[in-house]
C-alpha cells in the first residue's frame, strides 16, 4: 500500500512471509551454530587453544542473537492492546539493541581473555587429530558456508588467503 505522502506499508502477506523467513533462518542458524559450539569447544579444550574456544563462544553469541531475533519478531507481530495501542512493532528495535550489547560484551570478554593469554602464555597441545579437524573445518566447512550463503562473492585466490589466515590463527595463536 502506498499513501499520498509516498510512505508505503507492507501487506499482511508480506509481513507473514518476512516473519516466516526470519524464523526459518534463525532456526537454521541456531542448529548450525550449536553444532559449531560443541565441535569447537571440544577441540579448543582438547588442544588448550584460547582462539578456538573464543571462536566457540562467538558461535554461542550467534545462537543467542538468533533466539533474540526470533522472539523479537514474534512479539512485534502481536496486535495492539490497551497497554500498547500502537502495537508491539518497536520491540524489533530493542531486540537489535540487545543483540548489539551481547556482541559488544562478548567482544570485550574475548579481548580480555586474549590479553591474559598474551601476558601469561601457555603452549597449546596440538596433535595430528586436532590439526586435521581444524583443516577440515577451515577448508571444507567454511568454503561450504561461504559459497552457499549467497552473501559472499569471493574469488578463489581471496578465499584461499582467507582460509590460510584463519587456519594459521586457529592453530598457532
Amino acid at each position: 500500500v502506498t499513501y499520498e505522502n509516498g510512505n508505503t506499508e507492507k501487506s499482511d502477506l508480506e509481513k507473514l512471509q518476512r516473519e516466516k523467513k526470519i524464523t526459518q533462518t534463525g532456526i537454521v542458524g541456531i542448529v548450525t551454530n550449536l553444532f559449531l559450539v560443541l565441535f569447537k569447544s571440544a577441540i579448543g579444550l582438547a588442544a588448550g587453544s584460547i582462539s578456538i574456544i573464543l571462536d566457540a563462544i562467538n558461535n554461542l553469541t550467534d545462537i543467542l542473537s538468533s533466539l533474540v531475533t526470533i522472539i523479537g519478531v514474534k512479539i512485534a507481530k502481536r496486535p495492539p492492546d490497551e497497554k500498547h495501542p500502537l502495537g508491539h512493532g518497536r520491540v524489533e528495535y530493542f531486540s537489535g539493541i540487545l543483540i548489539a550489547l551481547l556482541v559488544l560484551t562478548t567482544g570485550i570478554s574475548s579481548l580480555s581473555e586474549s590479553v591474559k593469554k598474551m601476558i601469561h602464555p601457555e603452549l597449546a597441545d596440538y596433535n595430528i587429530i586436532t590439526i586435521v579437524i581444524i583443516i577440515f573445518k577451515v577448508f571444507v566447512f567454511d568454503n561450504f558456508v561461504i559459497k552457499h550463503s549467497g552473501f559472499y562473492k569471493i574469488t578463489p585466490g581471496i578465499l584461499f588467503l582467507w582460509n590460510f589466515a584463519n587456519m594459521y590463527i586457529m592453530t598457532f595463536r
